[in-house]
């Protein structure tokens, strides 16, 4: 039948036109533009994730640090329940002091990572 013959020729056809208009390019440049965008978006994400942590440690780092101030403020008075916190908030702040250089080399890299893209 002449449409079963004429539809490979009209493929061909409309290949060859793709492809001497420039389309054909255009389409790929609009593929790649499309895997940039996504790439940059999820290096975005990380970046916003990764800042959004590193400012509630900060956060939470900066009160402990004002209640273990609090307390050696007046240590000479300190209860048992005293000595208590102040050895609890001190276990706390260095660990949110080790967490907070975890989070900190995270957001470098996160921040790389967005301006290469």
């Amino acid at each position: 039948s002449p449409s079963v013959t004429s539809s490979p020729l009209l493929s061909g056809l409309s290949t060859t036109l793709n492809t001497l208009t420039g389309y054909s390019t255009i389409t790929t440049l609009k593929h790649h533009i499309s895997t940039l965008e996504h790439s940059y978006l999820t290096s975005l994400s990380t970046y916003t994730t990764a800042r959004t942590t590193y400012d509630t440690l900060t956060s939470t780092l900066t009160s402990t640090q004002r209640s273990l101030n609090a307390l050696l403020q007046r240590q000479s008075s300190w209860t048992p329940n005293d000595l208590a916190s102040f050895t609890t908030l001190f276990k706390q702040e260095h660990d949110q002091t080790v967490r907070m250089g975890e989070t900190r080399r995270r957001l470098e890299e996160a921040g790389k990572e967005v301006e290469e893209r």
